[in-house]
């Protein structure tokens, strides 16, 4: 669940996926203010059923091309370091975790949701 302000604010790099007026997968970012170089994926979600059918990969693909539209050179977005689906579907991608341990594994920025949310923030270079 999204808060509406997403949508009211922006929809122009936000992307729906919608099957027979069902809305079965989205993705919600937007450009950084204070650095246009950089575009931000906030959220994204597809429908369990509708998984492992290029509905993410689309609208990843519709995000990106309207960020590259706007002049960015890279897309940041953050996911959970246990998370494993999340992690291999954004290094499929070309995602790189901003560090690595010694067996290559993503090292998650401690607390960075807050107290006990560590997160491992990706970048991909679209430039």
């Amino acid at each position: 669940m999204l808060p509406r302000l997403f949508f009211d604010h922006f929809h122009t790099t936000s992307f729906v996926f919608v099957d027979q007026d069902t809305v079965v997968g989205f993705v919600v970012g937007f450009i950084s203010r204070d650095n246009p170089e950089i575009a931000y994926i906030h959220f994204t979600g597809v429908d369990p059923e509708y998984r492992k059918q290029g509905v993410a990969s689309q609208l990843y693909r519709s995000f990106i091309s309207q960020a590259q539209s706007a002049g960015c050179r890279y897309i940041k977005c953050v996911t959970s370091p246990i998370n494993t689906d999340s992690l291999a579907y954004h290094h499929k991608l070309g995602f790189r975790a901003t560090d690595y341990d010694d067996k290559e594994q993503p090292i998650a920025i401690d607390n960075y949701d807050g107290a006990g949310n560590h997160r491992v923030q990706l970048t991909l270079d679209i430039g």
